[in-house]
């Protein structure tokens, strides 16, 4: 498959480094914390800003001390990430302007793993701070279609979870989902496992 795009976007969770343990861990502790069903998180934790899962699970906390707490543990685990196989390679074949990364993360957070998997870190990082609005909604997307100053049909998004794929989606951009079977509702191109695949059909 050759990648007829000019520019690409990135989620990283799931997308460019593995954190389900990471993820999983802090929000079920934290649930632990607050005395709210883990099981009910779960379902939604991965590719949603964690100052919106607050917000719907327990509107009357005090939204920046719980995001503090889950940003910290979040950190203090970020040596538990794993590079997605063939994310770095695949990075570093793009020309540093013509890619970036768009996450649910906060900023701090996002550098903190992307160094401990020893991941380069782009010019463009669309993070939580950045948007009013995070995934599912358009807003990251298209905030960083606006600063890279091109149309969606330039650019190919990859993610993991349905809430970025919906984003994305919304965007305008065609998706390629990574490290899932299940091509949410056809709104992906294809489903890689990792990027050995993109890797050994470049050109």
């Amino acid at each position: 498959m050759q990648l007829k795009y000019e520019y690409f976007l990135f989620d990283l969770d799931g997308t460019l480094i593995d954190t389900t343990r990471i993820v999983e861990k802090v929000w079920e502790k934290w649930c632990q914390n607050v005395d709210i069903n883990y099981h009910h998180i779960k379902e939604c934790c991965h590719g949603v800003r964690g100052k919106d899962i607050i917000r719907q699970f327990f509107p009357e906390a005090d939204v920046y001390k719980e995001l503090k707490w889950l940003e910290d543990k979040e950190i203090e685990l970020s040596p538990l990430a794993n590079e997605i196989f063939g994310a770095k390679h695949f990075l570093l074949s793009l020309p540093p302007m013509n890619w970036g990364i768009v996450t649910s993360s906060t900023n701090k957070v996002a550098i903190s793993k992307l160094k401990a998997c020893n991941l380069p870190i782009p010019r463009l990082l669309i993070s939580s701070e950045d948007c009013k609005r995070g995934k599912p909604h358009p807003e990251p997307y298209l905030n960083a279609l606006k600063i890279l100053n091109i149309h969606p049909s330039n650019c190919l998004v990859f993610e993991d979870s349905d809430a970025g794929i919906e984003s994305a989606y919304n965007a305008g951009c065609k998706v390629i989902k990574v490290n899932g079977n299940n091509i949410h509702k056809s709104r992906s191109l294809i489903s890689i496992q990792d990027y050995s695949f993109i890797n050994n059909n470049m050109g």
